[in-house]
């Protein structure tokens, strides 16, 4: 790889970058590194000095170049933690009370049956000026009307932390807030607000509220619902009134990307513009004209679309592009898409955790490197033919690059992708084309009923060709077991072997057999299995689950349900390779390595001919637990989720009196007993 890396430097410094990233996010380094990136780049200065006139550059200069740029990383990474900034809320928060706190509203996220959810900047707590975001949850119907961004709020309330899960290899939905910058919570009803104002408008909160209109426009046409969360999606990159039976269809169907907009949609509008602007070109300076009127235009893309982060960063990687010609630079367009890669994890690391960033990158990447092997595939005298079989050649080399990935993330794999992509990607164009001229017309109020209809009759097409092949089950692979490890060997893996079909040879096919035998051996010691046996959180249900090499059984009071009806298991399944799942009534009394379980219900029954290790809680027993801690020699107290608050934290605090263990999968997720 050491030509490729000489074709490509900025690629090898992105890549230390975000490896600094990356380590700092693992590892929690107690100072700032910033020392170290000023001595190494003074040690990389004078090593410069010392070679710039010779001809072969040493080893020593290279690797002090990359560990430069790892720490860099690592700073870059610190900088935005809490714990490195003093003015941070996070540093005024009062455990456990209530404070006066003044809020600056960012971005209105998707409500639940409860609460409307926003992005909020901290001003002030109590007397403090502060800075940093949260999540804020205000109680429904507390308001007449939903806050908008940039309106300001005096309530009071407590800050808290976000909540972990409580189920073993669930989505980690306070990790994805940390991407997001968010490390509290704060939750509220009206009387918590004491006065409610608009603030000083922002570029962002202008594009947010403008968004809102259009929306609230669509609203008012004939578009029908299904009909009209699809343009929301495809145009303004608004998800949230998409139904989940409809979302699901497509993530099923491998098209689940093109209901946020992202590089696909900036990708596809600005193939649209550099072609809709072509006689431009013929002007003087008309290739510079013309690239600025596209990065013009795909900003106000971006602003249509409520500058979301995804949007931004989609529509920044394509403005490099355009950039490039500006500037007249000769340079490949792998090195300006990793120019772009490295500046946006610059002014915030934490794009480089985000799934969409890692998909787009990823897709873009092994496009513009993999495409280039098809073109003799590709090549055909009919014109139709040869465009067809370049579309293919485009939607295979994006799946290859985000193949790991997605099935990383998301444990599963549309077999019919090829079909879908093949089928909607040729229309998409048409598809933004109409949705922008309807939403335009509809925020004018001069949408005629005729495009409505026909925009109706589009979309309900493609609904139903996304339903019809998500429905075809037999294609559809489901809870695939495929950890970050198999993630990034398939990746070293898959880059070895295009670099080698780039230039067969010996040399280069080495790298290949290496990889491919470290993937081998990673997949052999992920074979190795053991038992496990869970006590699941569950509101009002006990559910334990016992897994044994591949089989897993869970216990439950219905077992007339399919396992699928608990949702939470099956990430569980997924993460542990288990094929084959049974469903058995909830134990009584069980005997786990040697120890004995007993478990109580509502009954309150406790046995006294049998010495219990482990008592389990449920369905809130009226029990004397001073008395049953006397009787028996209890090692260890579990209480799951279908248990009254109350009555756990007496429990609690009684297990502590008698300095026993205690568990509550409400406050400190699932149990595993080992």
């Amino acid at each position: 790889m050491t030509g490729f890396f000489a074709q490509y430097p900025i690629i090898r410094l992105a890549v230390f970058y975000a490896a600094g990233i990356v380590i700092a996010s693992q590892l929690n380094v107690p100072f700032l590194v910033f020392p170290i990136v000023l001595g190494l780049l003074f040690i990389a200065f004078v090593q410069w000095i010392l070679i710039r006139k010779t001809i072969f550059q040493n080893s020593y200069y290279g690797i002090t170049i990359c560990l430069l740029f790892v720490t860099l990383g690592i700073f870059s990474y610190q900088i935005r933690l809490p714990e490195f900034q003093q003015n941070h809320y996070s540093h005024a928060i009062h455990h456990k009370t209530n404070q006066f706190v003044t809020l600056k509203i960012v971005e209105s996220l998707k409500s639940d049956s409860y609460y409307d959810k926003y992005y909020a900047n901290v001003l002030t707590i109590d007397d403090s000026k502060c800075k940093g975001k949260i999540l804020l949850s205000i109680q429904k119907d507390s308001l007449n009307e939903r806050v908008k961004s940039d309106d300001l709020l005096f309530v009071y309330g407590e800050l808290k932390p976000i909540p972990k899960s409580l189920n073993p290899h669930q989505f980690e939905y306070s990790d994805y807030l940390k991407t997001q910058h968010v490390h509290h919570q704060l939750i509220i009803s009206k009387e918590d607000i004491n006065f409610h104002t608009p603030g000083k408008a922002t570029l962002f909160g202008h594009a947010q509220n403008f968004r809102a209109k259009l929306i609230n426009k669509l609203r008012e046409t004939s578009l029908m619902e299904d009909e009209r969360s699809i343009i929301q999606a495809l145009i303004l990159g608004e998800k949230k009134d998409i139904s989940k039976e409809l979302y699901e269809q497509y993530a099923a169907a491998g098209v689940v990307h093109i209901l946020a907009v992202s590089g696909l949609h900036v990708g596809i509008f600005y193939v649209l513009l550099t072609f809709l602007l072509k006689p431009v070109t013929f002007l003087n300076h008309g290739h510079i004209i013309r690239s600025l009127l596209i990065v013009i235009i795909l900003w106000g893309f971006a602003f249509l679309a409520g500058l979301s982060p995804s949007v931004m960063r989609a529509v920044s990687m394509f403005s490099f592009f355009a950039l490039a010609i500006i500037l007249q630079r000769r340079t490949s367009s792998v090195n300006t898409l990793f120019i772009s890669f490295f500046i946006l994890t610059l002014i915030d690391p934490m794009n480089l955790f985000h799934v969409g960033f890692q998909l787009s990158y990823s897709a873009v990447f092994f496009i513009l490197w993999l495409h280039p092997l098809f073109k003799p595939l590709i090549y055909s005298k009919i014109y139709v033919f040869r465009e067809l079989k370049s579309m293919l050649a485009v939607t295979i080399s994006a799946q290859i690059g985000v193949l790991p990935f997605t099935l990383f993330y998301f444990h599963s794999f549309p077999g019919l992708f090829l079909l879908t992509n093949l089928v909607i990607l040729p229309t998409l164009t048409l598809f933004m084309a109409i949705g922008i001229t309807v939403v335009v017309l509809s925020y004018i109020n001069s949408l005629p009923v005729w495009l409505s209809d026909l925009y109706n009759l589009m979309v309900n097409t493609l609904n139903n060709f996304v339903n019809w092949t998500a429905h075809q089950e037999l294609f559809h692979l489901k809870e695939i077991y495929f950890p970050f490890s198999y993630a990034l060997c398939t990746y070293l893996l898959v880059i070895f072997f295009i670099h080698y079909l780039y230039s067969p040879s010996r040399k280069r096919f080495v790298p290949v057999l290496l990889s491919f035998s470290v993937f081998i051996g990673v997949v052999i010691i992920n074979k190795h299995s053991h038992t496990d046996f869970y006590i699941f959180h569950k509101s009002r249900e006990p559910i334990f689950g016992y897994k044994k090499d591949k089989y897993f059984t869970l216990f439950v009071i219905d077992t007339s349900k399919n396992f699928r009806d608990y949702n939470f298991i099956s990430s569980y399944i997924s993460n542990k390779k288990i094929k084959e799942i049974h469903l058995k009534p909830l134990p009584k009394v069980f005997e786990y390595r040697g120890e004995t379980v007993y478990v109580m219900d509502s009954t309150a029954i406790l046995p006294d001919e049998i010495l219990i290790d482990v008592l389990i809680l449920t369905h809130s027993p009226k029990i004397n637990l001073d008395r049953v801690i006397e009787n028996h020699a209890l090692k260890l107290i579990v209480a799951d989720g279908s248990n009254y608050p109350s009555y756990v934290k007496r429990w609690e605090e009684t297990a502590k009196n008698k300095e026993l263990p205690f568990h509550s999968t409400g406050q400190r997720g699932a149990y595993r007993l080992d």
